[in-house]
C-alpha cells in the first residue's frame, strides 16, 4: 500500500491544519493525490491511501468524494482513508472507499500506570467493539493502517508519540505487541494491520532504543510468533 502524508513545516499535527481557503487546499490536495495515486499504480501497488490522519478537514465530506474520484480514476487497486484513532467515527465518505482504515493508537493506560496484559485487554474491548460495529454499519472491513507502541515507559498511554525523556521499556513494547494481537484474533472483519514501523533508514539522531521499531527486540519475537501462526 501506497499511503502519503502530509507534514506541517513547523511540525504541528497534520490532523489540526486549518487552510485560511479550504477549497484551495483540496484544489492542491488533489493535484497531489493524482500524483501519488499514478505513482501507485505504475509501481504495482495493491493499495491506496488517499489521505492520513486528516482529522479537521475530514467532515468536507463533498470535497473528500472528490478527492476520492480522483484517485479511483488513476488507481484500479483498493483504496481507503487512514483516519486517526479518535477521528475514524467522523468519517462520512466510507461508502465510496473498499475499506475503513484507522491508525490504531488508541491509549489502553494512564499516565504512570503499568498494564499488564489483563489491563490491556480490557481496554482494548470497547475499542474493538466500535470498529466491529463501524464495520458492520458500513459493510466494509477495517484495516489497521497503522498500529504500533514506542520502546518506552507509557508507550501504551500515548502510543502516537516517543517522548525522549522516557526511559526504555522493551518488555512493554512486546506486552502491547501481544495484546494488540489477541484483540483482534480471529475477528473476520479485520483485513489486517500494518505495524509502524520498520525502520529501513534511521536518521541518526532517532534514539532506536526508544523508538517503534521492534528490530532486535522483545516485540521482534511476538511479531513473528503471530505472524506464523
Amino acid at each position: 500500500m501506497l499511503k502519503p502524508h502530509v507534514d506541517v513545516l513547523d511540525g504541528t499535527f497534520r490532523g489540526e491544519i486549518e487552510p485560511s481557503d479550504r477549497a484551495a487546499w483540496f484544489g492542491s490536495y488533489e493535484s497531489f493525490i493524482v500524483s501519488y495515486a499514478e505513482l501507485a499504480a505504475t509501481g504495482g501497488a495493491e493499495m491506496f491511501s488517499d489521505g492520513t490522519e486528516l482529522k479537521s478537514l475530514s467532515t468536507d465530506t463533498e470535497a473528500w468524494n472528490s478527492v476520492v474520484d480522483v484517485a479511483r480514476a488513476r488507481f484500479g487497486g483498493e483504496l481507503t482513508y487512514s483516519a486517526n484513532w479518535d477521528e475514524v467515527w467522523q468519517v462520512q465518505f466510507w461508502d465510496r472507499l473498499d475499506m475503513i482504515g484507522v491508525d490504531a493508537y488508541f491509549p489502553l493506560s494512564q499516565e504512570g500506570e503499568q498494564p499488564t496484559a489483563e489491563s490491556l485487554a480490557e481496554a482494548w474491548q470497547p475499542n474493538v467493539d466500535g470498529l466491529a460495529a463501524l464495520s458492520e454499519q458500513q459493510d466494509l472491513p477495517v484495516l489497521l493502517t497503522e498500529i504500533g507502541y514506542p520502546s518506552q515507559v507509557g508507550s501504551t498511554a500515548h502510543p502516537w508519540e516517543v517522548r525522549p525523556g522516557d526511559p526504555p521499556d522493551e518488555e512493554l513494547q512486546a506486552l502491547a505487541y501481544q495484546a494488540a494481537f489477541d484483540a483482534f484474533a480471529d475477528k473476520d472483519w479485520l483485513r489486517g494491520m500494518l505495524w509502524w514501523s520498520w525502520r529501513a533508514d534511521p536518521k541518526t539522531n532517532e534514539q532506536l532504543r526508544l523508538e517503534y521499531t521492534p528490530e532486535g527486540k522483545p516485540a521482534e519475537a511476538v511479531f513473528e510468533a503471530e505472524s506464523a501462526s
